[in-house]
């Protein structure tokens, strides 16, 4: 899943370092190559969430935890069984589905906050 183009990214490893300062956040796992899990083999799966958490490990220490935010909302039962060999503890998807006491820790669900809506838009 490694090709010689350089990739856009998201943050900076300083950004992270940045955010890393803030009491009020840890970081957890979306794959190494933000890949879509479901369209993974067992090995890749596990290859790119030990990527991932490796390079987090390095960057922000103890800051980072054991969640992962599916690519895209993307998982499947075979997703979840790599998650638990992995030691994932909880998984959030982008299903719109409210939460409560019985929830599947595997399908917590998440939002998304758009980058072209104002701050109450978003908080909305």
């Amino acid at each position: 899943m490694n090709n010689n183009k350089k990739k856009p990214l998201a943050i900076t490893k300083n950004g992270i370092k940045k955010l890393a300062l803030s009491k009020y956040i840890t970081f957890g796992n979306h794959t190494d190559d933000h890949v879509l899990c479901s369209n993974c083999n067992s090995f890749e799966l596990i290859q790119e969430i030990g990527k991932c958490e490796n390079k987090l490990k390095m960057i922000v220490g103890d800051k980072y935890i054991n969640y992962l935010a599916y690519p895209n909302g993307d998982f499947d039962k075979t997703t979840i069984s790599i998650l638990k060999k992995t030691n994932i503890t909880y998984a959030f998807t982008t299903n719109p589905i409210l939460i409560s006491r019985d929830i599947d820790f595997y399908k917590i669900p998440r939002a998304g906050v758009p980058d072209k809506t104002s701050q109450p838009e978003n908080l909305l």
